[in-house]
């Protein structure tokens, strides 16, 4: 892609930005749902935060920390 760039292809259009940003947005979402997944694991797994607690948080709550 940065070969692209460099030779001028689809600058005028904003396309190389629009490809930068769509990639970072990505990398965001797959954190994001690595951050969830890994939670929701730990907190079912025996031995875990939510199988110590009977009042344990529910995997809804969990979620939406994660994405706060």
């Amino acid at each position: 892609m940065m070969i692209l760039h460099k030779a001028g292809y689809g600058v005028k259009k904003g396309i190389p930005t629009s490809m930068i940003a769509a990639s970072s947005f990505d990398d965001i979402i797959a954190i994001t749902a690595f951050g969830i997944f890994t939670t929701i694991a730990f907190n079912e797994a025996p031995g875990g935060v939510a199988s110590e607690e009977k009042g344990g948080d529910s995997i809804g709550f969990e979620v939406f920390m994660n994405l706060v």
